[in-house]
């Protein structure tokens, strides 16, 4: 994968939510007023789609950056670490809105008041905000495979969901 779709990925992750067709489940309430800590964002992990995509974020925006690596596919976390080290993201209120999955995939939806992406490949930032729950969700089962495929579209314009697979029984972000 090279940098520039990586960084794509990033962008779209960082920026989106997840979400999968067939389950919903209520967003938190966003709380947070610092620049570049989450909010309310569930703990990281690989049981869930929202728990992976909670980690990344956190990640991404933390000190230690590379740890969003952790929760991106096995085979994604070499050039997950280089793109990791060219981007930088700040955010501000951000937490989880609704999450759709259809078998192994899934999307989760991000809230945040502003989130800006900067990188190396790219001159300034460009900074997105986000208070709908469902954006980037398909709305209907059958529109799930499509929302999936944008969503890991190399460029996409619109930033509003984080892909999700289930791996070997765990949940990854897959950029």
């Amino acid at each position: 994968m090279g940098q520039r779709r990586l960084f794509a990925a990033l962008s779209a992750a960082a920026t989106a939510g997840v979400m999968a067709a067939g389950c919903s489940s209520s967003p938190a309430s966003p709380t947070n007023t610092g620049d570049s800590t989450p909010a309310i964002l569930p703990s990281g992990g690989d049981g869930s789609p929202g728990a992976a995509a909670a980690g990344f974020i956190t990640g991404v925006l933390g000190v230690d950056r590379a740890l969003a690596c952790d929760y991106v596919l096995p085979s994604q976390k070499a050039a997950c670490s280089g793109a990791v080290a060219a981007v930088h993201i700040t955010a501000q209120h951000t937490s989880l809105g609704n999450t759709d999955q259809v078998g192994d995939k899934a999307l989760v939806v991000l809230l945040a008041t502003k989130l800006c992406v900067s990188a190396l490949i790219q001159h300034g930032s460009s900074c997105k905000s986000n208070a709908d729950p469902n954006k980037g969700l398909p709305t209907s089962a059958t529109g799930f495979a499509a929302a999936y495929a944008a969503s890991l579209a190399a460029g996409k314009s619109t930033l509003s969901t984080i892909p999700c697979i289930e791996y070997h029984g765990k949940w990854y972000v897959n950029l």
